[in-house]
């Protein structure tokens, strides 16, 4: 289950839309 370490993250912030591409090597540790 290892493909890519890129994560697309929706987050709305003051009912703004923004997308993140986060790319973490650590992130799959703690999800």
């Amino acid at each position: 289950m290892k493909r890519r370490r890129s994560y697309k993250m929706h987050i709305v912030v003051n009912g703004r839309s923004i997308e993140e591409v986060v790319i973490d090597p650590h992130y799959e540790v703690k999800h």
